[in-house]
């Protein structure tokens, strides 16, 4: 039995080492292993960790180019900001409701309200041109060519003629009446007395808002086909 472990000598590397000990009656108990029977359990002496290869990072090749972003109308601004307040206060408003109400409350708004929704729109629109200019600066010019020979042509965009009638010229008017003269009032109640403003006037008041309305459709009119000549003219530029 050993009482304890005296030394421990150890020859040259890869060969026998000897470890010395103490038996109970004092007699030395010599005792030998080689380094190689274990070197699948400790490894080889002074044994140093491999090193991990350097991985080298892929970067992904665009399949196609960037949308370039539009214009942002300022009505489509003001939707966004508006259109959660409006379901809030009615969470059973349907989606045709909803649009509706947003044009009307579009058209209260004082100019220099709409004037502020341009210059807001305008800054996002420079925002996001600014980073899809940045995106494609990125793109070798070569790469830049090929991808657009991929791309498909895309279609003219359609541009939508806007038509008002006399109601909503009326509503627009008395909406911001109603805004200015009872500012607590709700969005539902204001058009509830609109609507019954309007269901109350005689015929000869009604007509007089239509042919303003006809007025302004006749020049949207002008304005649209001068919107179709120009985008028309654009496309025979990208095809020469």
């Amino acid at each position: 039995m050993l009482d304890e472990v005296v030394t421990l000598d150890s020859d040259e590397e890869g060969k026998n080492s000897t470890i010395t000990a103490k038996g109970v009656n004092g007699e030395d108990i010599v005792m030998q292993y080689n380094h190689k029977d274990y070197a699948d359990l400790i490894g080889p002496p002074n044994a140093v960790a491999p090193r991990a290869a350097p991985t080298s990072v892929i970067q992904a090749t665009p399949t196609k180019l960037p949308k370039r972003p539009g214009s942002m109308p300022p009505f489509a601004l003001f939707s966004q900001e508006t259109r959660h307040k409006l379901q809030a206060e009615d969470p059973d408003i349907g989606f045709g409701e909803l649009g509706r109400k947003l044009g009307e409350m579009w058209h209260a708004l004082k100019e220099e309200q709409k004037e502020d929704y341009r210059r807001r729109a305008r800054e996002v629109a420079d925002a996001k041109m600014k980073s899809w200019k940045e995106t494609v600066s990125a793109i070798p010019k070569h790469k830049q060519l090929q991808l657009e020979q991929n791309q498909p042509r895309r279609r003219a965009m359609k541009i939508k003629k806007k038509k008002t009638s006399g109601y909503a010229i009326f509503c627009s008017e008395q909406r911001r009446k109603y805004t200015n003269e009872q500012p607590e009032l709700q969005f539902s109640d204001i058009s509830k007395k609109v609507a019954e403003d309007w269901r109350l006037s005689s015929e000869a008041f009604k007509k007089e808002y239509e042919e303003k309305a006809q007025r302004y459709n006749i020049e949207e009119e002008k304005r649209w086909r001068q919107r179709i000549y120009m985008q028309q003219q654009h496309q025979m530029k990208m095809q020469a």
